[in-house]
């Protein structure tokens, strides 16, 4: 099926409601993320005692179903249930949630059934969340992919938001019991959500084979754009990942407490909100590929305000400080996730966004881990200094993002002619 075609089925099938649903599901993700973060750092640090090493390997068991869930993504591609391929894998991963999240709730001692029950959640949300991504992309034109880029990344912060205020509140006033019951209820409606979504269906008579599936394993990666697009991603994608030391430099330079930062990195969340769906619409506008130097020199400025952070320094500059960052942070999500679901054609999309939103988090967590790490030992380079041993990422995404194949505006208008 050529291109033109895949996106004159998404134009026909395309509802504006779709929005409205792809919020939904993703603001229940940041719940059911955020939450299960929490409730499992509280466990096992204040209720288990665990040690660092422990604490370290079960976060790796834990953590192990979020980076293969491009194979998830890969079975709901290839092997349809019915004529389906999408909807009927998140409804597995759904009935999963119910009996587990029942069991979790009264646990309370540390085993290989608290571990293994956490591992069986963790592969349902990969299932569930894998899945609805690519159902995402199968249903939406390359001339909105931008908002729903943006929508589902404002979607995923607000729910993390949520969760650190009121899902975290009712645990510390109640009991974390009840609190995972709602949780559990969270991640069922994001399953249930997806029905409201019309799966279109590319290629439903085609008939399947070990043969074909070979065959289209063996096309994408001999395809140089995805290569490329996996550098880009892996480079660009550095940049956000200094998120992870704020709190270590207001902390460690600002002399606050976690307790004094927590509440205006909620700032920081909030903006990022409006950061992605700007820059998201515009995207949409003038396509994405225009979009990477204005937005990495917005987001290297935005890093520039750190060198403001001191002991004593005034509430409102550390507000304008967060606001600022997480606006250029979420901006910064754009043309990564944007390219990730133009390069993620209907026949391999749920392997192809699964793998590159691996690849991102592999940027964040190591790229820039690393890179942070390694400079801060450097004498005299003490925060923010290290963070700028990315911006050379920053120039290569900048190189590579010449020879991708971006989405642009003529393209749009040339399947809306041919359609």
């Amino acid at each position: 099926m050529t291109s033109t075609k895949i996106q004159e089925i998404k134009q026909a099938n395309f509802k504006m409601s779709f929005f409205f649903v792809v919020a939904l599901f993703y603001a229940f993700q940041g719940i059911y993320q955020t939450s299960m973060n929490v409730y499992q750092s509280y466990m096992m640090n204040e209720v288990f005692l665990l040690s660092v090493s422990r604490i370290a390997l079960v976060n790796f068991l834990v953590i192990l179903p979020n980076y293969l869930k491009m194979f998830t993504g890969l079975l709901s591609d290839r092997v349809p249930i019915g004529k389906l391929r999408r909807v009927p894998y998140i409804l597995i991963g759904t009935f999963i949630y119910i009996p587990f999240f029942i069991l979790l709730a009264n646990l309370w001692d540390y085993g290989t059934l608290w571990v293994g029950t956490m591992l069986v959640l963790s592969w349902g949300w990969a299932l569930v969340d894998g899945t609805l991504d690519a159902l995402s992309i199968d249903v939406t034109p390359a001339n909105k992919l931008g908002m729903m880029n943006g929508t589902a990344w404002a979607s995923r912060n607000f729910g993390s938001v949520i969760a650190t205020i009121v899902i975290a509140g009712i645990a510390a006033a109640i009991s974390w019991k009840y609190a995972l019951y709602i949780v559990g209820a969270f991640a069922v409606l994001q399953g249930v959500s997806a029905l409201f979504i019309k799966e279109p269906k590319f290629n439903s008579n085609e008939k399947r084979s070990w043969k074909k599936d070979k065959e289209a394993i063996s096309r994408l990666f001999k395809d140089k754009q995805i290569w490329y697009t996996i550098i880009f991603v892996l480079l660009f994608n550095a940049g956000p990942g200094i998120y992870a030391f704020i709190f270590t430099l207001f902390i460690k330079v600002g002399g606050f407490t976690t307790a004094e930062i927590s509440v205006k990195a909620a700032a920081a969340f909030l903006a990022s909100m409006a950061g992605v769906l700007v820059f998201g619409k515009i995207s949409d506008k003038i396509g994405a590929k225009k979009l990477v130097v204005p937005i990495l020199v917005l987001f290297w400025l935005s890093i520039g305000t750190f060198f403001f952070v001191k002991p004593g320094m005034s509430e409102w500059l550390i507000w304008a400080i967060m606001g600022f960052f997480g606006f250029c942070m979420g901006a910064s999500f754009v043309p990564g996730g944007r390219l990730s679901m133009e390069v993620a054609d209907p026949e391999m999309s749920g392997f192809v966004y699964s793998g590159l939103a691996s690849i991102s988090n592999i940027a964040q967590a190591g790229v820039a881990g690393l890179l942070i790490g390694l400079t801060s030992k450097i004498p005299g380079w003490t925060l923010p200094l290290p963070f700028f041993s990315i911006i050379p990422c920053s120039i290569g995404a900048i190189i590579v993002a010449q020879k991708l194949n971006w989405w642009s505006p003529e393209i749009s208008a040339e399947v809306s002619a041919v359609g």
